[in-house]
């Protein structure tokens, strides 16, 4: 299947029927779709407040796991350091996906509008 990009509705041909498919990227904020007319891959637009959101919470999760790892082994055991770096880990995938999110919304030029069957042509 061609993968069409980022939109609301199918860039291809416009047709605003669906079906979910997961995504194949490892932070995502909804399911990828396949047009049902056409079969275009194509993702739907990431809210500016989701990218933001994915970004805040790679930010909190260093801390998160610092007072956690403290709390539960001692801040410098081997354990407590294993934890406090999978959360960084994690931390660090997160805020990149969300920077990636909201870079592709932004970079994608806006797709065509639906098509609209049944309206008068222009004049």
């Amino acid at each position: 299947m061609p993968y069409g990009g980022l939109a609301g509705h199918c860039p291809k041909c416009g047709a605003s029927a669906f079906r979910r498919v997961k995504p194949d990227r490892l932070v995502a904020f909804a399911d990828d779709r396949v047009c049902g007319s056409c079969g275009a891959r194509y993702t739907p637009p990431v809210p500016v407040w989701a990218g933001i959101a994915f970004m805040a919470c790679g930010l909190a999760l260093p801390v998160l796991g610092l007072v956690l790892s403290s709390l539960l082994f001692g801040l410098f055991s081997l354990p407590g350091l294993g934890c406090a770096g999978a959360f960084l880990v994690l931390a660090a995938v997160v805020f990149v996906g969300g920077i990636r999110e909201l870079l592709r919304s932004e970079k994608q030029a806006p797709s065509p509008a639906p098509k609209q069957e049944g309206m008068a042509k222009n004049r």
